[in-house]
């Protein structure tokens, strides 16, 4: 077998393992982000009256649209 051979299957090996730690460290994160979107929405859920914490979610929400984050939503 040519050098060359064993170079190119041990890189791709590599990469694949990368990517797999990666998209694992990815998929981690974000069931972080979005367990503290859902506390977020839980703790500032609101009825139907102003209270105090309705000035709050309209900035915090106001804020996050700009990142496309949604704190208004929440499925169940």
């Amino acid at each position: 077998m040519n050098i060359f051979h064993i170079i190119w299957i041990a890189i791709s090996v590599i990469l694949y393992m990368r990517s797999l730690y990666f998209q694992e460290k990815i998929k981690s994160e974000k069931g972080k982000f979005e367990k503290q979107r859902l506390e977020v929405i839980d703790h500032l859920k609101n009825s139907w009256y102003i209270n105090e914490h309705s000035q709050l979610k309209d900035e915090l929400s106001k804020h996050m649209e700009k990142n496309g984050i949604d704190l208004r939503f929440k499925m169940n």
